[in-house]
């Protein structure tokens, strides 16, 4: 996978090859690091990264553990390390970090559905390292027992085939409901977006989509279990500025009910500058939308403002 918009750089955490991406301006305002979300990869946030770049602002970003470069080819999607979301949340540090060293610039954090969540968990540990946090596509917690359900299985299934083994069942118990919402279905993803060929794209990119392994559902219901802990949310500093966007039609955020109950969680612990936009018949990815303009507008708008 190569592109022509951010310039490469290879690092080894963990003895893993980790690929980091940026397209950075000694001009620039300030940078945004964006976290792509589960099955997906950094690539497909270039054309936000084009309009950062329109305005005199940074873009960074990294491909995570089984995803995109950093997958190492196609028998490695899907796949994480021992504690994988911890991991990923050190990767996100090794980045900023290395980013601050080299430009000295203020940062905002920007994850996406899987990525929001990964970031949340970044916040309450380095908060203090950004200008502001944005999340898009994300959710508040679920209910206990579904999420022990998930990791029951995936336990068994990690003792059982290894955890490198990629899961139909917890795939399907995680997503599986989503296209039901949007009959008649045209594609497996109709939920990702109205514009069906955004929706195309991401079917025909054979690093999208695909079914992950029982090691990074486990970890990563690992990871959801301890984000949203009253003394993991009270460590996020009361003064960063958070932005949450959704899709009122997204089912991973509950249609919007998600975002904004999460909202209150963060004002209720004492953050003082809470922002929530949930864009009117929006599905998943707002920023691959019909209104996808207004999106990336409003989230420029918005980094500028911090």
């Amino acid at each position: 996978m190569k592109n022509n918009f951010f310039k490469t750089e290879i690092r080894k955490i963990k003895d893993l090859d980790i690929f980091y991406y940026e397209n950075i301006k000694e001009s620039d305002s300030l940078i945004v690091f964006i976290v792509h979300g589960l099955a997906e990869h950094a690539e497909r946030y270039i054309k936000l990264g084009e309009m950062f770049r329109e305005k005199g602002i940074g873009c960074a970003s990294v491909d995570l553990p089984g995803h995109g470069n950093t997958a190492g080819g196609l028998e490695g999607r899907g796949k994480w390390p021992n504690d994988g979301f911890e991991h990923c949340i050190e990767i996100v540090n090794s980045g900023i970090k290395k980013l601050k060293e080299k430009y000295g610039k203020h940062i905002i954090l920007m994850g996406h559905s899987m990525g929001s969540f990964i970031s949340l968990g970044y916040i309450e540990k380095y908060g203090k390292n950004l200008k502001g946090c944005i999340l898009s596509g994300t959710n508040d917690s679920q209910a206990p027992a579904l999420i022990g359900a998930g990791k029951f299985i995936a336990t068994l299934q990690c003792a059982l085939k290894g955890k490198d083994f990629a899961t139909k069942l917890l795939d399907n118990m995680s997503f599986g409901s989503f296209n039901g919402h949007f009959k008649p279905n045209r594609t497996n993803f109709d939920w990702l977006s109205r514009d069906e060929k955004e929706v195309d794209k991401y079917v025909d990119d054979p690093y999208c989509g695909f079914i992950s392994s029982a090691g990074l559902f486990k970890n990563f219901l690992d990871g959801l279990s301890s984000i949203y802990k009253e003394k993991s949310i009270s460590v996020i500093p009361d003064d960063l500025p958070i932005f949450i966007f959704a899709g009122e039609k997204d089912p991973v955020g509950n249609f919007g009910k998600g975002p904004e109950a999460l909202a209150d969680r963060l004002r209720n612990s004492g953050i003082k500058n809470i922002s929530i936009k949930i864009y009117n018949g929006a599905r998943h990815e707002c920023l691959n939308e019909t209104n996808s303009d207004e999106v990336i507008t409003n989230i420029v708008k918005y980094c500028e403002s911090l």
